[in-house]
């Protein structure tokens, strides 16, 4: 179908699809879902099993080992990660690659019965196994609620109705609470008052029970209606549990009871120590992480609450602050706004190159039409499938944006020449639209396909970049339609040109290219010498070229990441981490410092995965009033307490984009079967010690931590048998003592409070533990512990086991700096593999090695068929092989600019380069295609092969030059973007380098390989 004739014969339905597709453009981008980043999956399910009492060991062998054999039986599981430490085993089940987001919930549900099939073999004392699928989930809002003079009930109860408030918003899908402390009531009773009162444990057990469990009273019937009975009486207060009647030795008759408060001493407090706490600004707070609705649009979302925060914080008490601590709309209002600037950006270059070359009127039609009107276009489609605004498709759309203008430029030159060599306007227009239009469509697919490898990896990286693919394709197809419709109508009515019926001497551009390209030719053999020289002189100096797996984020945060010693207190790391909090809350450039004990925060962004639960641990989220001064305040800040804060590993960490391991280096240590941990722990020395030697290696520490120490209380078998005492009475005694027992829970209102005793005695030490006093659960007479257990000391042992692939791995870890850590890699595996390893046990290069190889293995997939259609697209458009073997032969020659452009510009090569070198590689064929496509139009005409190459070179210079120069200067807003910046450089240097091997080098190969004769039939015709 001619498009060019329709379009020009019904020019008002086609001005009127123009306007419509630009208002629905406008439409689009206003209701479509805003992100920060593209909703791809995080394949990782979480597995928790509480054991309590169990040792590492234990945990692993009864429940990891026994979970994991189960795991293994799924198709679709691609590694299992595991952590097994005193009473507690975390499961990580990382899916393969090519299970997508659709089918999760499938393969979740398949992992659900795999659990449930498994319980019956777990021991009985581990409890139910808690299967966490929402291990990616990303909330985007993070709010601390502060408290100054507030307990932390008061402060519980306030941020529970600020929850519910927000709940209510139909903007958020979901609210979690972080930081909760669970409030108790303790029962702190004295052993030598319960022993002359006569209660036991076990009386106090069944009478606290008996009043606090809820009960079946039945149903009443009273003639024709029914009443449900309810039995009052239930545990509400200190007082209700005080005033419990307790039978005694002396009571076995029920004659003598007495009340709990008068032998023990009750009150609220809370589990010590807490699971998890947190600060912000210094202050005691608790925080809600929100999450909007799938595909809505953060901004908005984010203005909402805002709105709503500020009212429900003027309905709070004083003292009680809301303070942001993440807020994901920020960042992604900041994207969109980027992009509507380079958007404008991009057509005022468009517009000024165009009209230096071509005339004001023609660079109004290109930046107009042939950008403005498919970039519209664009969002209209995208909204119809439902692609959302994100990081990854607006890059794609500022990529395209320097290909967009191709088609319109070839088409308005194309009419240019044509009314200059006296055609009619309406026949110049369809002409130039409809003649080369095969050519262009065979060209737009071949710069389409170069990005189908993305679209077809099954990496995780591939899946976060697919977007690239789809909008880039949309982009340049609709740039193909608005060439062959509006873009010739317009030219048509707008563009003046005078007629030029006469040959004129080439001058200015185009005689100096004759001339170059003339002396390439008579010189063919020595010019591709050269440009081989320079091909392999490029690829032997690429070991001076940066290399980055994915870049750093331009986010005003960054975060601390601090680890006490393994086996200390919760309460002490968050004492010691006051220094680190004033020291930055002193500087006038933060304006928030929330700090997470314990664990890490509800995922808030998600390249960031959340830190498991560890007391040793804690995590520090800093915010500055810039981004600009997060470089140089982490980096004084590193400085710091390498010099002052030697107790503790303190990791100063900025934000990443994309996808890629939390450490960059990363060397598993694996083990056999039957693994030694002393071996194992060898190995990892020897490794740290290869890290700790390198100059550019820093923070070298591993995921088994450091040894830790336990009390081992040996029990005597005989002599406990012999008193009546058991192991589980033991246990009994010292968890009353040192921990609290719990032996019931109080109702009040909406909320459940564990009951908790707790014996009057201490135990700081192996001499007083001998003291703690034993009674049988029936009993009355309690004995020592040391009259049951003989030996009572200290051991080192290893308080986390962690497991890859169900077999014991200690993960090497650290950072770099002063040098990519690909180079740094390059380094170090030499020495790695020199090391001799014990039978059975290996070693692993994880890290962004191992994130980097498999993203750009991912990418093979999908060459071969993008290569194929390719060749098959242009083999086609010319009913032969040479052109296509001369297309394609000069591809690779891109690579000298680009190794040059990062090495020069100091801008690292990464994942995303990989993608703009695709890219570069589609625009080079295309523009390859339109000049052969030229010359075999000369051939046709009528002239010799050599003056028609010439002649095609000369007639395409300025579309090129014009293609060229729009995709290169389009690309220089990306250079801000430090996510694109990479792919800005490789398409920037590898274009500029293309255009001339392209102009130059591909008519050098045309005349080699079909043996066309020298610049005779020019010189003798002139």
């Amino acid at each position: 179908m001619n498009l060019a004739k329709f379009s020009l014969q019904r020019k008002n339905l086609t001005y009127f699809a123009a306007i419509l597709l630009a208002l629905s453009g406008v439409l689009s981008y206003l209701e479509m879902g805003w992100l920060e980043d593209p909703d791809y999956s995080i394949k990782i399910a979480a597995i928790v099993v509480d054991y309590p009492g169990a040792t590492p060991e234990e945990v692993e062998q009864e429940v990891v080992e026994v979970i994991e054999t189960k795991l293994q039986e799924m198709p679709q599981l691609k590694h299992l990660t595991s952590l097994s430490r005193d009473g507690r085993a975390v499961i990580q089940a990382e899916i393969k690659d090519e299970y997508w987001s659709p089918e999760l919930p499938q393969v979740w549900d398949e992992l659900r019965r795999k659990i449930r099939d498994v319980q019956p073999y777990l021991p009985a004392d581990a409890h139910e196994p808690v299967i966490r699928d929402d291990y990616g989930f990303v909330f985007g809002f993070l709010i601390a609620i502060t408290s100054d003079g507030y307990n932390y009930h008061d402060l519980k109860s306030y941020v529970k109705d600020l929850r519910r408030e927000l709940s209510l918003m139909p903007e958020i899908s979901r609210i979690d609470y972080w930081g909760l402390q669970e409030r108790q009531v303790f029962i702190d009773l004295s052993t030598s008052e319960a022993s002359e009162s006569g209660v036991t444990l076990q009386n106090m057990m069944q009478v606290i029970k008996a009043q606090g469990q809820v009960v079946d009273a039945g149903t009443a019937e009273v003639g024709t209606r029914q009443f449900s009975l309810q039995i009052s009486g239930e545990l509400k207060s200190l007082d209700d549990i005080g005033n419990l009647l307790i039978p005694t030795s002396g009571g076995q008759d029920g004659s003598k009871l007495v009340r709990l408060k008068d032998i023990a001493q009750l009150s609220y407090g809370y589990k010590t120590p807490p699971a998890s706490l947190m600060r912000s600004n210094g202050k005691p707070a608790l925080a809600l992480a929100m999450a909007p609705t799938q595909g809505s649009n953060v901004v908005l979302v984010g203005r909402k609450v805002e709105e709503r925060l500020a009212e429900l914080q003027a309905q709070m008490p004083v003292g009680l602050e809301i303070h942001k601590v993440a807020w994901q709309s920020d960042y992604v209002a900041q994207g969109v706004n980027s992009f509507m600037v380079n958007l404008v950006e991009a057509i005022v270059i468009v517009f000024l190159v165009i009209s230096l070359t071509m005339g004001l009127r023609m660079g109004l039609i290109i930046g107009a039409a042939g950008l403005g009107l498919t970039v519209l276009g664009s969002l209209t489609l995208m909204n119809a499938l439902q692609i959302d605004l994100h990081r990854v498709s607006l890059g794609a759309l500022v990529v395209a944006m320097g290909m967009m203008v191709d088609n319109a430029i070839v088409v308005a030159d194309g009419f240019v020449v044509r009314v200059k060599q006296g055609m009619s306007r309406l026949k110049a227009a369809e002409e130039a639209a409809n003649l080369p239009s095969i050519p262009l469509l065979g060209a737009t697919l071949v710069a389409v396909m170069a990005f189908y490898p993305i679209a077809a990896s099954d990496d995780s990286s591939g899946e976060y970049s697919s977007a690239l693919f789809f909008v880039v394709g949309l982009s340049l197809f609709l740039s193909w339609v608005v060439s062959q419709t509006i873009v010739p109508l317009l030219c048509m009515y707008w563009v003046k040109v005078e007629q030029q019926t006469t040959d004129q001497s080439v001058t200015g551009l185009l005689g100096r290219f004759r001339l170059l390209l003339t002396w390439a030719l008579r010189r063919r053999a020595v010019f591709v010498l050269s440009i081989f020289a320079a091909l392999v002189l490029s690829i032997a100096g690429a070991k001076w070229m940066p290399v980055q797996f994915f870049p750093e984020a331009v986010r005003n945060q960054f975060m601390v990441d601090y680890w006490a010693p393994e086996g200390t207190q919760l309460l002490t790391v968050a004492e010691d981490v006051k220094v680190l909090e004033n020291r930055l809350l002193e500087s006038s450039e933060v304006i928030n410092v929330s700090s997470f004990f314990g664990q890490g925060p509800s995922r808030f962004y998600l390249p960031v995965s959340p830190e498991l639960p560890n007391p040793s641990y804690a995590q520090l989220l800093v915010t500055t009033e810039k981004a600009s001064q997060v470089n140089a305040l982490s980096e004084s800040l590193q400085k710091w307490v390498e010099e002052t804060q030697p107790q503790a590993l303190i990791r100063v960490n900025k934000f990443g984009v994309g996808s890629g391991d939390p450490w960059p280096v990363k060397i598993r240590v694996i083990g056999p079967a039957s693994t030694d941990n002393d071996t194992l722990r060898n190995i990892e020395t020897q490794v740290q010690d290869i890290l700790r030697a390198h100059p550019n290696i820093e923070l070298v520490n591993s995921d088994w931590r450091q040894r830790s120490m336990r009390i081992e209380s040996h029990y005597s078998l005989q002599e406990g048998g012999w008193i009546g005492i058991s192991r589980e009475d033991v246990a009994n005694a010292t968890k009353k003592t040192l921990d609290g027992k719990t032996i019931g829970v109080m109702r009040q209102d909406d909320e459940t409070y564990p009951i908790v005793i707790r014996v009057d005695e201490t135990a700081e030490d192996s001499r007083m533990l001998d003291q703690i006093q034993i009674r049988p659960a029936a009993a009355y007479n309690s004995i020592p512990l040391g009259q049951v257990s003989k030996d009572t000391q200290y051991q080192w042992y290893d308080p986390i086991i962690w497991r890859y692939d169900r077999r014991r791995t200690i993960s090497v870890l650290a950072e770099t700096q002063g040098k990519s850590t690909l180079k740094v890699y390059e380094d170090i595996i030499p020495q790695l593999q020199a090391l001799k390893l014990p039978a059975g046990y290996s070693l692993e290069y994880a890290g962004e090695y191992e994130s980097s190889n498999t993203a750009r293995k991912s990418l093979l997939p999908g060459l071969p068929l993008a290569l194929c259609i390719m060749a098959v697209v242009v083999v086609g458009l010319f009913n032969a092989f040479r052109p296509a073997l001369i297309i394609f032969g000069i591809v690779p020659f891109a690579l000298i600019g680009i190794i040059w452009g990062h090495t020069i510009t100091g801008i690292p090569l990464g994942f995303i380069s990989i993608l703009g070198a695709f890219s570069l590689s589609g625009m080079m064929i295309k523009n390859a295609v339109v000049l052969l496509d030229q010359a075999n139009l000369n051939l046709k005409a009528g002239m010799g092969r050599y003056e028609a190459l010439v002649d095609a070179a000369e007639s395409r210079l300025l579309p090129v030059v014009n293609a060229s120069l729009t995709t290169v200067l389009g690309m220089i807003p990306l250079l801000q973007d430090v996510f694109w910046q990479s792919i800005a450089v490789t398409i920037m240097s590898g274009l500029l380098v293309g255009t001339a091997v392209t102009m130059l080098l591909l008519p050098v190969l045309y005349v080699l390989v079909y043996r066309v004769s020298g610049p005779v039939v020019v010189e003798s015709k002139s």
